[in-house]
C-alpha cells in the first residue's frame, strides 16, 4: 500500500482491522493536523491589508494593523530610541553635536527640554549623556529652579 501522506511503500499490519491510509503514526498526525489548520483558515474572517510609509525609512509597507508605524524590528528600536543612525531627523528635531562640550557623536546625543510642558515646542537643546547627567546633577532637588532657556543651562555646566 501506498501513505496517502508521504507516498511511501507500506504493508497492512495484521493487527490492524481497517485499512491503513498512513505508513505511520507520525504521517496520521500531521495528515490530521493539516486538515485542522485548512479548516482553521477557512473560518477566519479575512483581515485588511493597509499600505503604511515607515515613520522612520520612509519606504511603504503591508500590513494587517492600521496602527503600526515602523516597517521592520530595526526601525522600531530607532523609533524607541528617538535616536537616528544618521542623526537625521527624528520627531521633527535635527540632532547636532553636544551644544556644551562638542561631543559630535550624534547616536549617543540627548535632547534636553527646557519646558517639559509644550514637548518639543518648549525649546530643546542637545547633549551628550555626561553633560545631561552632569545638568541634572547641578540641579538637583531644584525642580522650581530648572532652566528655561540654553544659556541658562550652559550656565549652569559651566
Amino acid at each position: 500500500m501506498k501513505c496517502k501522506r508521504c507516498g511511501k511503500e507500506f504493508e497492512q499490519s495484521r493487527k490492524c482491522h481497517v485499512v491503513q491510509k498512513y505508513c505511520s503514526n507520525r504521517c496520521a498526525v500531521r495528515e490530521c493536523m493539516a486538515r485542522y489548520n485548512a479548516k482553521k483558515r477557512l473560518l477566519k474572517p479575512i483581515q485588511p491589508i493597509y499600505t503604511i510609509t515607515c515613520e522612520i525609512c520612509n519606504n511603504p509597507f503591508d500590513t494587517t494593523y492600521s496602527n503600526k508605524k515602523t516597517c521592520s524590528i530595526a526601525c522600531s528600536k530607532t523609533r524607541r530610541n528617538r535616536r537616528s543612525k544618521s542623526g537625521g531627523i527624528v520627531s521633527g528635531i535635527k540632532k547636532v553635536p553636544c551644544e556644551f562640550c562638542g561631543n559630535t557623536f550624534l547616536a549617543i546625543i540627548q535632547r534636553h527640554h527646557l519646558d517639559i510642558s509644550k514637548g518639543n515646542s518648549g525649546g530643546v537643546i542637545c547633549l551628550c549623556p555626561n553633560c545631561h547627567a552632569t545638568y541634572h546633577y547641578r540641579m538637583g532637588s531644584r525642580i522650581k529652579s530648572v532652566a528655561t532657556s540654553k544659556e541658562e543651562v550652559l550656565r549652569v555646566l559651566e
